[in-house]
């Protein structure tokens, strides 16, 4: 089965509910899906498996998951504070990609993220904070930069 798109334009209920059916009827049929996306949430929640092509040509064929692995040794930490801090406090821990006060997100490397994330517990008024993966699109777009492809800034 081949599909081009198949949430684009649909509300957010019926793109679980397309998406549900999908994974179900793949399960019971054993059909295999291609699915040609940009909307990485159709990506990540229905392919194990991608092929990245970039004008024509094959930049990946592998599991989804491994495309950060290949290139990204960073982190996000995604923090919620009790009361606002300076940013230039939080620049001391990584790179600021989102600020407003009470809430940052902050960029590190993989392998600083217990030291960084217990120095920020001790020193920061810190209500919550969430740990992630840098987003599928930056690994994707990581891919063709390798390629040398880069057209006004945005990874086609």
């Amino acid at each position: 089965m081949l599909l081009d798109e198949p949430t684009i334009g649909i509300d957010i209920i019926s793109q679980k509910n397309i998406r549900r059916f999908l994974k179900f009827y793949n399960q019971n049929t054993k059909t295999t899906i291609i699915l040609t996306s940009h909307y990485m949430n159709d990506i990540e929640d229905l392919c194990k498996r991608a092929i990245v092509i970039n004008q024509g040509e094959k930049v990946y064929d592998g599991e989804l998951i491994k495309i950060n692995d290949m290139f990204s040794q960073r982190k996000t930490i995604k923090l919620q504070l009790s009361e606002t801090v300076n940013k230039d406090i939080l620049s001391k821990y990584g790179i600021v990609k989102e600020f407003n006060g009470y809430n940052a997100l902050i960029e590190i490397e993989k392998n600083e993220t217990k030291e960084i994330s217990n120095a920020m517990f001790n020193s920061l008024p810190v209500i919550d904070m969430n740990i992630e993966d840098i987003p599928i699109e930056e690994g994707i777009a990581m891919l063709y930069k390798k390629q040398g492809v880069e057209k006004s800034g945005v990874y086609a």
